[in-house]
């Protein structure tokens, strides 16, 4: 019983943490997804002029958010996708352990404010795969994803 409460107002705890960082998550996704279909040409990693180093070394991300990440790009990398069908598979995979990543958030301050500038593109891309008309779309998206994944090394650890 003791077990359950501790582990409950740990989640709750967790929760409400990230619980206003998700609100602002959701305008700026929203506001992207927007500006992204005026102008589906338009840079896709203009997130990485928004994110910071601290102090010129990598920000110390909680193993949990690592796991996430590499996950994903386990995920990515063993992809096969070859049919719509596939790749909205795919982006409902990945969309599960993103979902695991920001459930799992213990992260504070700026290094907090840095993930968010790394996972609100991720969460768009993600979103796009999911809707994808064409295997040509997917296989773009995918390596798109694959990309920005890989970037996440050079500002955590």
């Amino acid at each position: 019983m003791k077990k359950t409460a501790i582990l409950g107002l740990v989640f709750l705890i967790s929760l409400l943490g990230c619980k206003e960082t998700q609100k602002e998550e959701t305008t700026i996704t929203e506001q992207t997804a927007v500006e992204h279909k005026e102008d589906p040409h338009g840079d896709q990693n203009n997130w990485m002029s928004q994110i910071q180093l601290d102090k010129g070394s990598k920000w110390k991300a909680n193993i949990e958010t690592t796991e996430g990440i590499q996950a994903m790009s386990s995920r990515i990398a063993e992809d096969e996708s070859n049919s719509i069908k596939h790749y909205k598979k795919l982006a409902s995979d990945l969309n599960d352990l993103k979902n695991n990543v920001i459930k799992e958030c213990t992260m504070e301050g700026e290094s907090h404010d840095n993930l968010h500038v790394f996972l609100v593109p991720l969460v768009d891309k993600i979103e796009a795969l999911g809707e994808v008309n064409s295997v040509h779309e997917g296989a773009v998206i995918t390596r798109d994803i694959r990309k920005h994944l890989e970037v996440y090394y050079n500002y955590f650890n």
